[in-house]
């Protein structure tokens, strides 16, 4: 029962949040086209580049996947965003994906995803959870988080390990100096201490690389670095051997970590976040200087040697100190990889769904309509050889890449079709080099060299054929005319009804 009111409340509030979700921009990418991807394969989700740093540990050992992300300030590249947790925005959208399983990646416990899922049967998994303040939020719900967790099957990070530490060192963009300080994603709760102690550290004093973790404020932060003459890592093509820089770069932190001599974890003076993942630094052998709010992940910070500091005098103390000391040898990874995805459950095929159920009182008008249209037409003699690509349901099951196809493989071929999309002035039958649109597909098509006529009538534009030539026509298989034509069906394996119902 708690779970049932929970839930009807949830999707109130998400009808009222809506329209204002619409109109921003950002939000708008997780609700309107949101991709489609090729279904029954294993979406694994992490918020942001410090899951996906783990995602992309994991995923070679899943099989077929696709990522996404939640985050609205941080793109991760290779990944899409992922579908807000609104009404009608999660359902149709996981009928339409239909993900065999789906992981997710140190939590990210929307509702309506567990709810959704449970009811199409796809098995959920949040790997690497940690019990963090969300944990600790959801517990006032405790009737209401175990009905939601009931079907899901929680790998906590005590279980796993440091997953992170199995990933392999990238290859680093650039070359640190000897002795270099890292600050690793650094929230502006850290920056007065951090400030601070670089000040009161003894001269001469290395390399200060700092990295946001976000970059949607990086005009603040060179402020606020200002006294310092701050330089931003992209004007740089090689990095000085002291003085302060800000990393305004996706993607590098991982690359320049193993290089770094002490790497300060951000998060540490802010109990709102209890620190970042100190692991990664750990494995490479950095010395790791943390505030004292290491809350967050109690089981990564338990099992690496932590420098502490309280306030900006013990940092700069701290600091100097490490500067003495040689950097630790690497660490191998004391994760085991098959051991975790022996863990997960097999996915689970999901069948193909209707998409628009609202459009089926339409069905018998547009039966009657197409029937109608189709005796008006009456089969021609063709006068050329012709193979007419067609799908039998409405929308694209890949008929252009089979017309390219055998475009590449008839000889003294032309491709025939009405030119989707075409736009501007022209005539009805469009050959290249008039200047006129073809249309997306032909456009494609006949920049790789294929032979191409555009027109709505189909069998007008054979008459521009020669004797010798072959027409292949995208397009037109319900047109009665080109009967006595070689036809293919064209049948998407994984969406065979379009969605239905027309």
């Amino acid at each position: 029962m708690f779970l049932g009111v929970f839930m009807l409340v949830w999707r109130g509030i998400g009808v009222i949040l809506w329209p204002l979700l619409w109109l921003h921009p950002r939000a708008r990418r997780h609700i309107w086209r949101v991709p489609f991807p090729t279904p029954n394969r294993t979406w694994i989700h992490g918020a942001s580049l410090g899951e996906h740093t783990i995602v992309e540990v994991l995923a070679p050992h899943l099989g077929p996947t696709w990522k996404t992300r939640s985050s609205w300030r941080t793109p991760v590249p290779g990944t899409f965003p992922a579908p807000l947790d609104l009404p009608l925005v999660i359902g149709p959208w996981l009928d339409r994906a239909r993900p065999s399983r789906i992981i997710l990646v140190e939590g990210e416990l929307w509702p309506g995803w567990l709810m959704a899922a449970r009811r199409r049967g796809i098995p959920v998994t949040v790997i690497g959870g940690r019990r963090g303040p969300g944990w600790t939020r959801w517990q006032w719900l405790r009737p209401v988080f175990d009905g939601l967790m009931a079907d899901v099957q929680w790998i906590d990070a005590e279980t796993t390990g440091p997953l992170k530490m199995a990933g392999v060192e990238p290859v680093p963009t650039l070359t640190l100096p000897e002795g270099c300080v890292v600050a690793a994603s650094v929230r502006p709760s850290d920056l007065p201490y951090l400030q601070g102690a670089w000040e009161r550290m003894t001269d001469p004093r290395p390399l200060l690389l700092v990295a946001p973790r976000h970059l949607d404020r990086l005009d603040d932060w060179m402020r606020g670095w200002q006294a310092h003459s701050p330089q931003r890592r992209s004007a740089l093509s090689r990095l000085p051997e002291a003085g302060v820089v800000i990393l305004d770069s996706l993607g590098e932190l991982d690359g320049l970590i193993p290089q770094a001599h002490i790497v300060f974890v951000g998060g540490t003076f802010d109990p709102a976040i209890g620190g970042h993942d100190p692991a990664w630094a750990h494995r490479w052998g950095a010395h790791i200087v943390g505030g004292p709010q290491r809350h967050s992940n109690p089981a990564v910070w338990s099992n690496v040697e932590v420098h502490d500091a309280s306030d900006e005098t013990s940092l700069s103390e701290v600091f100097d100190r490490l500067r003495q000391r040689p950097r630790c040898a690497p660490r191998a990874p004391d994760v085991t990889l098959e051991e975790v995805v022996a863990m997960l459950p097999a996915g689970q095929r999901q069948t193909e769904r209707p998409h628009r159920p609202w459009l089926w009182p339409l069905a018998p008008i547009w039966t009657v309509l197409s029937g109608v249209h189709r005796r008006l037409q009456r089969p021609v003699s063709l006068p050329n050889p012709c193979v007419v690509v067609g799908g039998v349901v409405a929308g694209g099951a890949g008929r252009t890449p089979v017309t390219g196809w055998l475009a590449a493989n008839l000889p003294e071929c032309v491709v025939i079709s009405s030119g989707y999309r075409r736009t501007g002035p022209g005539d009805g039958i469009r050959h290249p080099g008039g200047g006129e649109d073809l249309g997306d597909e032909l456009e494609m098509l006949h920049r790789r060299g294929d032979a191409v006529i555009s027109s709505p009538d189909r069998v007008a534009a054979m008459r521009h054929l020669t004797p010798a030539q072959t027409a292949i026509i995208d397009g037109g298989l319900s047109d009665r005319r080109l009967e006595h034509a070689f036809r293919i069906a064209v049948i998407d394996a994984e969406r065979p009804t379009g969605g239905g119902p027309l």
